[in-house]
Parts: C-alpha cells; sequence; structure tokens
C-alpha cells in the first residue's frame, strides 16, 4: 500500500490517497464505513477542510427503504421488467421508461397520444363536431389566414442563419470531421423544434400587435457545449430577420425584432389585421388541464438510429442487426468486470459520456494532437500483463481506423481500464452462476431466483467481494441480450453493503427518461433481493459522496431513510439531523462535526486500546520494518504522514497494512 496526495490541476479539490496491490474484502468495506471510496486500485477519502465543495459520503439504510418504499402496480408482463419501487416520483422514472417502451413497441406513424396512452386522432375520427365547429384544414378557418403560416417562415430564416453561422464556427472545410455537437444531419424536419417560435397571447394588445419569441440561440450554445456564443449568435440572427422578405404574407406584417441580453432569446414583434386567426381551429384537439394531446416522440427508436449512425461512420456493422422496427424490452444483466471490459460497446459508450456530460475530449472524432506512440507502448505492457481475455485489442476492433486514431482510443481506454475494471480486492472466483442469473434481473421469477442463487455457498467465509457490472440493455426478447446498450452501472458486491463505484448511459437519452436515478433505484432492488436471498446482513446502500445544496446532489437525498457521516468523527448520523446541524453551525461551508463531542469521546474510547504507532510497518525498498525501529530522524520525516494515515484510516484497520510513503 502506497500512500499520497492527490491535488486535481484546477486546485478545487484534495483527498488523502491510498494505492494497493491486494487488499482484503472485510478491510475494504472497514474503510467504506469510514468514507473511503475506489477508483480501480486507488482509494481515496476528500480533505474537505481544504476544499471549496465539502463531500460528506452518504448511504441508505435498504430495510428502512423497503419499508417505507410504495411498490409499483403492476398490469403487463413489460412492467415487471421495468417499474421499481419508491416515492412517487421514484416511481415515476420507471414508468418514463416503460412509456418509452411502449410508444416504440406500438408505434403509429403521426399519431398523437394523451396521457393515458390514446389517440387523439382516433379520438376525434370518431368524436361528433360540435354546432358550428370548423371541420377544415387546420391552417384555415372560413378562409382566413392563420398566424402559424408566417411563424414557419421566421423560424426557417432562424434555422438557417444558426446552421450557417455553426458550420463557420466549427470550420468543417479545414478539419473535415462533424462534430458530435452537430444538428444538421438529419434532414427530415425543415427546422427542428427548439427552433421554432412561441406565441404569448397575454401580449396582443387591443391594437392587434403580437411578441413571438424563440430560444434558438441559447439552445444552439447549449447543443454545442457553449462553442457558439448566445448573444453574438443572436444579433447574426437578428440582421438575418431584418434582411428576409416576408411581404408576400396575407394579415401579419413585420414590424421590428429585439434580443433580451442574458438569455440570447429572440423576440419578433407582428402587427396581426382583424382576418388573421391568432388561435388554433377548434377542428384541433384542445389540450385539457390534467394533460396535452401531444406528440409522442419515439426515444428509443432515436437512441437506435444514433448507434447506428456511429457504427457506420466507425465502418462497422451495428450491433442490433437491420434497420426494421422490432419490439424492444429492457433485459439487466450482471456480468463481472473483467468479462465486461473487453466489450468495445461498454468503451464506446462511456466515451460519449464522458465527452457530453465531463467535456473529456472524443477519442473517436476529436482531434488527435500530437504523437501517442507511449500511450500505445504502455497499452502494450499493461495488455500483456491483464488476464485474457479481459483487455479490449484495439487494433483489431478498430482496424478501420487510422494508426493515430487508434492510438488516442488506447489511451483512453487505459484510463478506463485503470478506472473501472481494475481493483485491488481478491474477486470471488467460486461463484460463477453469477454470470448468467444473479436475480436482479427483476423478470426472473422468484422460485427460479431462489433455486439458482441458494444452491450456491453460503457461508459468510465465502462471500468475498464480487465487482460487477449491469447492463442495461433494449433486446429483442425479455430474455435477451442481443439489444443495445444504453447505461451501465458498476458495483462491489460485499457481505454487508453494496457500493456504487460508477454509473454512465447515453445522455441524450436520459435527458428524457433519467438513466442516472433509474440506475440507483435497481441497485437498491438488487440489495432488496440479495437481503431476502443469500445474505440477510446486507442492508446498506452506498451512493458515494453528497454535497450540500448542490443540484446534481438533489436526487440523493430522495433516498430515505439516509445516513451521513460526520467527517470530523466518523460516524454515521440521520440524513435530515446532519443537515440541519449543517445549515445551523457552517452556512457557508457546509463542513462540520455532525454529532457532539459528547457521542464522539464514547465511540474513541470503543477503539483497541493495545493499538501502537511503533508496531506500524513500513516498506523502506530492500526490507519492511516496524515504525519502532526507526531513528529520530526518521521519524520526524515520517511522523506527520503517519498520524494522518491512522488518524483517517482508524487504528482498528492500520495496523493491518504494510505502508510505502510516496
Amino acid at each position: 500500500m502506497a500512500i499520497q496526495d492527490d491535488v486535481d490541476e484546477h486546485k478545487t479539490t484534495k483527498s488523502y490517497g491510498l494505492s494497493f496491490e491486494s487488499l482484503p474484502c472485510e478491510t475494504y468495506e472497514d474503510m467504506i464505513d469510514r468514507g473511503w471510496r475506489r477508483s480501480g486500485k486507488h482509494l481515496y477519502l476528500p480533505i474537505n477542510t481544504e476544499i471549496c465543495c465539502p463531500q460528506l459520503p452518504i448511504r441508505l439504510d435498504v430495510v428502512g427503504f423497503e419499508q417505507t418504499a410504495k411498490k409499483p402496480t403492476v398490469e403487463c408482463d413489460t412492467a415487471k421488467n421495468v417499474l421499481v419501487r419508491g416515492s412517487k416520483s421514484q416511481r415515476k422514472v420507471g414508468k418514463l421508461l416503460l412509456r418509452a417502451l411502449e410508444v416504440h413497441n406500438n408505434k403509429q406513424p403521426c399519431t398523437r397520444y394523451d396521457e393515458h396512452g390514446n389517440s387523439s386522432e382516433e379520438m376525434h375520427k370518431h368524436k361528433k363536431p360540435r354546432s358550428g365547429e370548423a371541420t377544415g384544414p387546420v391552417h384555415t378557418s372560413n378562409n382566413r389566414p392563420n398566424i402559424e403560416l408566417f411563424l414557419q417562415k421566421l423560424s426557417k430564416v432562424v434555422y438557417n442563419t444558426v446552421t450557417a453561422d455553426a458550420k463557420k464556427v466549427v470550420d468543417l472545410e479545414a478539419s473535415g470531421d462533424t462534430p458530435s455537437w452537430a444538428w444538421w444531419d438529419d434532414d427530415s424536419l425543415d427546422f427542428p423544434k427548439w427552433c421554432s417560435f412561441k406565441l404569448n397571447r397575454a401580449q396582443r394588445s387591443k391594437a392587434g400587435f403580437v411578441t413571438v419569441t424563440t430560444s434558438a440561440c441559447a439552445a444552439a450554445s447549449g447543443r454545442s457545449r457553449h462553442a457558439l456564443d448566445r448573444i453574438r449568435l443572436g444579433a447574426v440572427v437578428i440582421q438575418a430577420l431584418c434582411e428576409a422578405n416576408f411581404e408576400g404574407h396575407v394579415g401579419v406584417s413585420f414590424e421590428g425584432v429585439s434580443l433580451h441580453d442574458k438569455s440570447g432569446h429572440v423576440h419578433v414583434h407582428l402587427k396581426c389585421y382583424d382576418n388573421v386567426l391568432i388561435t388554433a381551429p377548434r377542428s384541433i384537439p384542445q389540450a385539457s388541464k390534467r394533460g396535452s394531446h401531444r406528440k409522442v416522440t419515439d426515444s428509443i427508436d432515436e437512441f437506435i438510429t444514433r448507434q447506428q449512425k456511429f457504427a457506420s461512420r466507425l465502418r462497422r456493422s451495428a450491433n442490433n442487426g437491420d434497420r426494421n422496427h422490432r419490439k424492444r424490452y429492457l433485459t439487466v444483466h450482471s456480468v463481472p468486470s473483467l468479462q465486461s471490459s473487453n466489450d468495445p460497446e461498454v468503451f464506446e459508450l462511456f466515451c460519449h459520456y464522458q465527452t457530453v456530460v465531463h467535456r473529456d475530449s472524443d477519442p473517436f472524432f476529436g482531434e488527435i494532437g500530437g504523437p501517442e506512440t507511449s500511450h500505445s507502448d504502455e497499452y502494450a505492457r499493461t495488455k500483456e500483463m491483464c488476464p485474457s481475455p479481459g483487455f479490449l485489442d484495439v487494433d483489431a476492433v478498430y482496424c478501420d481506423l487510422s494508426e493515430d486514431r487508434r492510438n488516442v482510443i488506447k489511451k483512453v481506454y487505459l484510463k478506463f481500464y485503470r478506472f473501472l475494471c481494475e481493483t485491488p480486492v481478491k474477486q470471488d472466483k467460486d461463484r460463477g452462476s453469477f454470470e448468467l442469473t444473479d436475480g436482479y434481473d427483476i423478470h426472473i421469477p422468484n422460485g427460479t431466483y431462489h433455486q439458482v442463487i441458494c444452491a450456491l455457498p453460503l457461508s459468510k467465509s465465502q462471500i468475498r467481494l464480487l465487482t460487477l457490472r449491469q447492463h442495461y440493455r433494449l433486446s429483442t426478447t425479455k430474455d435477451g441480450v442481443d439489444g443495445p446498450i444504453i447505461a451501465v452501472s458498476v458495483i462491489d458486491l460485499l457481505p454487508q453493503c453494496l457500493s456504487s463505484v460508477y454509473s454512465f448511459y447515453d445522455p441524450i437519452l436520459s435527458s428524457r427518461l433519467e438513466l442516472g436515478k433509474y440506475t440507483a433505484l435497481r441497485e437498491i432492488e438488487y440489495v432488496i433481493r440479495r437481503r431476502a436471498s443469500i445474505s440477510p446482513g446486507c442492508r446498506w446502500y452506498h451512493l458515494g459522496f453528497y454535497v450540500h445544496n448542490n443540484p446534481k446532489m438533489t436526487y440523493k437525498s430522495s433516498f430515505r431513510p439516509s445516513q451521513l457521516l460526520c467527517p470530523v468523527y466518523k460516524q454515521w448520523v440521520d440524513f435530515d439531523a446532519g443537515r440541519r446541524r449543517l445549515e445551523e453551525e457552517s452556512p457557508v461551508r457546509h463542513c462540520c462535526a455532525l454529532v457532539k463531542p459528547a457521542g464522539s469521546a464514547n465511540a474513541n474510547n470503543s477503539r483497541p486500546t493495545s493499538f501502537r504507532v511503533d508496531d506500524l510497518l513500513l516498506d523502506v525498498g530492500n526490507c519492511i520494518v516496524s515504525v519502532g525501529l526507526l531513528n529520530a530522524e526518521g521519524r520526524g520525516i515520517i511522523d506527520s504522514a503517519i498520524q494522518e494515515f491512522v488518524a483517517e484510516v482508524g487504528e482498528d484497520i492500520s495496523h493491518k497494512f504494510v505502508v510505502a510513503l510516496h
């Protein structure tokens, strides 16, 4: 074990770091209980007193969650595979995914659905028209022109202007590669929805003036990850609108245009005459208060199409077969980490997630930069030391790409492998049945679950750590693994807890289906089923770190009953009590002791009194010696580091290690 201090390149985080060659499973679980987290063979603990945003470990009591969480109402076989238990908002996450699957599997072209899944066209087809109700085309009523036609002209001008300006910024002719955020490859529509204008009826005055607004500039800036400035783009759009000719439209005149100086929204001011139809005709189904008759997007089909386009750009055949529309089912299968590490689809999904969410460079279509020969040599050395077949052969999988491009991919794959594939804890290889059916799949009947799992060794001494990759697939059968992967979660399965290491998913699909929350709920379901079968002592689900008042961490606080770890006295306290103390005692930094000193003293007295720092073992290169054998000069050099190590790791754990200082 090596001790080191970790500081990121921006100096916003600082943590204690421990690198292990080997680590017993029980010791690793004890360190998780003291707030340590794992990244490959590296364990780290944030130094909350020295960082800008203190990070507090958080865990969920699965027993309490199971007692309070409501089970979803299952009305079909597909729902059993998808729906999850929890609060109302948590159950809604499962319903979003179920609804997306139902829309895809029952897809009808140009169909609109209400909140109950009823087709509005069919409802309107059999509906008798009211007295005096218009039944003609949607854009006219008694031969009156509709303002919607004029708004379509405005939207086309905005889309063409934004797209032309974006192409100039990325300079496609020079680089030759289309950026991952480009939107102009899809020619299925004249203009996307985010370029349309919205009509605010409340702004219509007695004189007949109407103001319409578009957020296209802000949307383009967000899609390009701020490569396009929304204010500058808004100025370009205003100039294009002023130069455009709108004189051919009857009943509407272009009066002016303005730009919001902060949001980048473009406001167009129009004058509508008496014969112009401002509102939609009554022949269009009107929205109710409880739900609107809106066109539902097939998110599943969009994802599959993007996957196939990505595969074609890599000059490889797609994994999910032809382009024919097929029914899809959600299947979740857990496989050992090393078995999943050589799957190119998992690696490509990880790269896409890191590129969009964390703004890493795209190894497949981004800039190549300088030579990457050093990383290629390091990749070859690592590949020789890794057990087969747990390492991806980049040269074989991406043989159609250039050598420079493959070297960039090798560099990123090394980071991926060391982050999510390596582990210092010995894996439980005796329980190979986990590779096929481990009870995590919700659609496996309870009888089969107990029959498969309970036949395995159940003694606590045989339950070691098992690092699993949980693949969320859109398969063509209920029990298949032939579909594309939409999400992957990496978990450490321990005797008394499940630790969530990392999750990654398709960010575009997740913007509609909240896949991050969904994977967390499925991991909780995993613990519940494991506890009910082979491991009654497994009751904790570790979610990582919680940052107070961080919007991205809000979902972690929604799992109840949860606990926070006191950063001072290393005691777990109730989440609500800990949050109140943070707000009262440390309203600015949100970092303080979550328990009173009197309670911590009793905890300190429970530690082994026989512990002596002199008994710690040190690796000095040529031999292993105890701290007590060092002279005064040697003790003076390492004393502060050893004291920090014992304080953060714990007296009952630190004596188990052989320490090497770096």
